[in-house]
């Protein structure tokens, strides 16, 4: 679920990082690079990654209360718990683990206090005003509301990615077979729909790693990149870079594909091939199409004879577009 985006624990394995694709933080010197964009784990007792950080003793543990107030890591700690409505999952009212990071909370929460959720099977009750208990398990009371997100609001089913995997696998065959197909020099018309293959490929990959974060779960954030590509292919179609058309425009097209199977059980499969005078298009259509590109139009075969041009005509290449998020 792409709308957590900082863990705060205790526990000192790897979990968050390999599960959620979180970054951890635990010393006052990795605070600097907060601002770096992705999921957050405030580890406050240290890392199995490093020994030498984790807090086990009786000692260890009076250490870290009292330095936690004036670190860097406690203060980001008592912001996120004022200004942040937390989850507290895997606790008891009784922990000490617990007792510790809530002390943070009531120091922080002045006037305005946020209300904090609690979740625990047990039948443990606290009189404070500042937690709101949840009587269920943490991983059912996770699965609920991912599937409530699922049924009534945006929120895409994993099965997406599977599908998106098989997709990709797809492409990358059509995309070899194309470059097999056809000498550059002879059809360098070819090229805008390699580029168009090369967006749908970085996408489909994106997706892929960046799966444990959902970020191409969350369908409205989905519909406001596509609008933003689609403002980016208008500006490069003004500059007459065709090449960057068919690119963002396959990239674009994954995305729509991935809105499209909101409340559906199949993945759209995005056309295959692009030309610039019709843009995209299936196989059989880009082989009718493909002689007829230098009349119907001109501007963009002859960016793809400048492009074949840079190379020896007696050496086969493959042209590639960088990748873009």
């Amino acid at each position: 679920m792409p709308y957590f985006e900082t863990f705060i624990t205790t526990n000192w394995d790897r979990y968050l990082e390999d599960i959620c694709a979180a970054k951890p933080y635990v010393y006052d010197s990795d605070m600097r690079f907060w601002e770096v964009t992705g999921r957050k784990v405030l580890k406050i007792h240290g890392t199995i990654d490093d020994y030498s950080s984790i807090i086990a003793s009786r000692t260890d543990y009076e250490e870290c209360r009292n330095r936690l107030p004036s670190s860097l890591i406690g203060g980001k700690l008592k912001e996120l718990l004022t200004t942040k409505t937390c989850v507290f999952v895997g606790y008891s009212l009784q922990d000490d683990d617990f007792l510790d990071i809530y002390e943070f909370v009531k120091q922080a929460h002045g006037k305005f206090p946020k209300t904090h959720y609690f979740v625990s099977p047990f039948d443990e009750k606290s009189e404070d005003d500042l937690l709101e208990k949840i009587h269920t398990d943490g991983t059912f009371f996770l699965e609920t509301v991912k599937e409530h997100m699922c049924n009534k609001y945006c929120f895409l089913e994993d099965w997406v990615y599977d599908a998106a995997e098989e997709e990709l696998i797809e492409v990358l065959h059509e995309h070899q077979d194309l470059w097999d197909s056809y000498d550059l020099q002879e059809n360098p018309q070819v090229i805008l729909s390699g580029m168009y293959q090369d967006g749908l490929i970085h996408a489909l990959q994106m997706a892929r790693d960046v799966r444990a974060t959902g970020k191409f779960s969350d369908v409205h954030a989905l519909r406001r990149r596509i609008f933003a590509y689609e403002d980016k292919i208008k500006e490069y179609r003004r500059r007459k870079s065709y090449s960057d058309v068919a690119y963002f425009r396959g990239f674009q097209n994954v995305l729509i594909a991935f809105a499209e199977a909101l409340h559906s059980d199949w993945l759209p499969s995005p056309p295959r091939y692009f030309f610039a005078h019709c843009n995209e298009m299936d196989r059989d259509e880009f082989v009718s199409q493909l002689e007829l590109l230098p009349d119907l139009h001109k501007a963009a075969f002859r960016e793809c004879e400048k492009f074949v041009s840079r190379w020896p005509s007696d050496q086969k290449f493959v042209p590639q577009h960088s990748a873009w998020g």
